[in-house]
């Protein structure tokens, strides 16, 4: 080994690398540095056991390595000041382009501006338009106010509370002087990454944040359209307490720390309070849960029509699931027991236990087992876990039917697919094509290959733009992807249903049949229920029943006109 006295020559090409070093570990070390943490070590270097003691000393000092060790790494630049010395460039009428097109609350028009500067409505576009050439490239990552973008990205996944960001970066709430609004205006007006709206930054927009965190709550409701807040915030880059507060900002319900994701109507609004609740509950109580002024009687009409709901008593009702015959808190009696075993037990010993003390049947004994706060495993009992994955199966997920050997999930076109962005698919779709956790899934379509991957929390699609180019279909459009068995992939317009048609037909169009106004009547029970997984039922309640369950509430309202009587 060299002694470490002895001058060390480098020739030029290994000086230029060790030079690009220095410099990419300066650079990290600033992101290091605008990120908080300065701390965080910059490299990690693994040596295998046994190495020579020196080695190791050698990877322990560079693992060590952090921003704070190098003192010339620049931290968070002065974004304000780099932002005035850009906008001091402009003259007076640039300048009021700037603060009352680009930034104001209410944009003026072009009209205004002109008559403004009495000039026309062509020449204040010019004026705009220089406006936006002169700022075109200035915000790039290297730059004070790029970097800043740079890290606002990293914590707006999809969306994050203006309040937090401003905690972490303050001086997003200091108003830039010539224009007189916060940075955090500035930026949201001037990159198009994000918008804020409401204390919410969302990445592109609260639209599609919104739609994200739907299809989120989707692979995790439960039938009855109830998702735990704490399996959701272990899928979520949002606190739990910042996750309760956008859930609310989007309109859904929270009760006993879980989410309610259907309460549009009041059955569905009653079934999923009564899955949280766990136990029959009086109606009173019942009512005052929805929290929405509802009257009892009314509340008690719709769940005495509804096969979901069964009386325990004159006035105290339950789903008909958990087989109850008359009210009791088995809840309570189940928890009882668990506690006296150390909170697992056999289900069959719990059954005897608990049927044999009380009045009670055995089959309620096993349905509250299996639902509410409890759980059974390998014919054990247990308090239910908070941790999951999506476990829903094709026959139970949301906007996707199956037809022969095909599967299609209807899509809602927005902007970002038009731009060629991926977009989530539901888990159920990944098992159809056998996508697994990490893995890539190519079909073969017209246009080329397609491909499904699931990398992260949620699988994904790729592209389908082309597929829209190609059927001229425009934003706010609904398309069917679909899968066939041969592993073949196409996109189809959905079918526009005659919205004064007959509503069997309507649904039939709904999920994606393209016979819907031809195929004989005698079969369109029979394909509403190849739908949703449940080929062969004939009977229009159960096929009814199976769409509730699945909460398609615009199909649902369909059946109901066809075959629900009137009043």
């Amino acid at each position: 080994m060299p002694n470490s006295d002895t001058a060390v020559v480098l020739d030029a090409k290994t000086a230029d690398v060790i030079a690009r070093l220095v410099d990419d570990l300066t650079i990290l070390a600033g992101w290091r540095k605008l990120r908080g943490a300065e701390g965080k070590s910059l490299l990690s270097v693994d040596i295998e056991d046994g190495a020579p003691p020196e080695l190791e000393d050698l990877a322990a000092r560079i693992s060590a390595l952090t921003a704070a060790d190098l003192p010339d790494a620049v931290g968070p630049a002065d974004a304000i000041a780099e932002l005035e010395e850009i906008f001091a460039v402009l003259d007076e009428r640039e300048r009021f382009v700037l603060r009352e097109r680009f930034l104001a609350p209410e944009p003026k028009t072009l009209a205004e501006l002109g008559s403004e500067f009495g000039v026309t409505r062509e020449r204040a576009r010019q004026i705009e338009v220089k406006v936006k050439r002169h700022l075109e490239g200035r915000f790039g990552f290297g730059t004070a106010v790029g970097n800043l973008l740079a890290s606002l990205r990293v914590e707006i996944q999809p969306v994050a509370a203006l309040d937090r960001l401003i905690d972490q970066h303050p001086e997003i709430a200091v108003p830039v002087p010539s224009v007189g609004v916060p940075l955090w205006l500035v930026l949201d007006r001037l990159d198009d990454y994000f918008e804020v709206t409401d204390g919410w930054a969302a990445a592109p927009g609260v639209a599609e944040a919104k739609a994200q965190t739907r299809a989120l709550l989707e692979e995790f409701e439960s039938p009855n359209g109830v998702v735990e807040l704490v399996v959701l915030a272990e899928s979520s880059a949002l606190s739990s307490d910042e996750l309760v507060r956008w859930l609310t900002w989007c309109g859904y319900a929270l009760l006993g720390g879980r989410i309610l994701t259907r309460v549009r109507n009041t059955g569905d609004h009653a079934a999923a309070i009564l899955e949280v609740l766990g136990e029959p509950t009086p109606l009173d109580e019942l009512v005052a849960a929805m929290a929405c002024g509802r009257n009892p009687r009314s509340v008690a009409n719709v769940l005495g029509g509804d096969d979901r709901f069964v009386r325990a008593d004159r006035a105290t009702w339950a789903l008909a699931e958990w087989g109850v015959e008359e009210y009791t808190t088995i809840r309570n009696l189940i928890a009882r027991e668990l506690d006296a075993h150390d909170g697992e037990m056999p289900l069959s010993a719990l059954v005897t236990q608990v049927a044999g003390k009380f009045d009670v049947s055995a089959s309620s004994v096993q349905a509250y087992a299996a639902s509410g706060d409890f759980e059974v495993r390998q014919g054990n009992v247990r308090r239910r876990s908070t941790r999951g994955v999506p476990q829903k199966t094709p026959e139970q997920t949301r906007r996707l039917y199956r037809h022969g050997d095909i599967w299609r999930l209807s899509l809602k076109v927005t902007s970002e697919h038009l731009r060629g962005s991926g977009f989530t698919v539901p888990a159920a779709l990944a098992g159809i094509v056998g996508c697994g956790y990490g893995e890539v899934v190519e079909y073969e379509s017209r246009l080329g290959t397609h491909a499904i991957r699931w990398k992260n929390l949620q699988p994904a699609s790729g592209t389908v733009r082309r597929f829209l180019d190609d059927l001229g279909v425009g934003e706010g459009e609904y398309v069917f992807l679909e899968f066939h068995s041969d592993r073949r992939f196409d996109v189809r317009r959905a079918a526009v249903a005659d919205p004064t048609g007959a509503p069997l037909r309507r649904a039939l169009a709904a999920v994606g049949r393209p016979d819907a106004n031809s195929l004989p009547d005698d079969e369109v029970v029979l394909a509403l229920a190849e739908a949703i997984g449940r080929a062969g039922e004939d009977r229009p309640r159960r096929v009814l029943s199976g769409f509730r369950a699945r909460g398609e509430e615009e199909i649902v309202e369909l059946l109901e006109q066809a075959w629900v009587p009137a009043g």
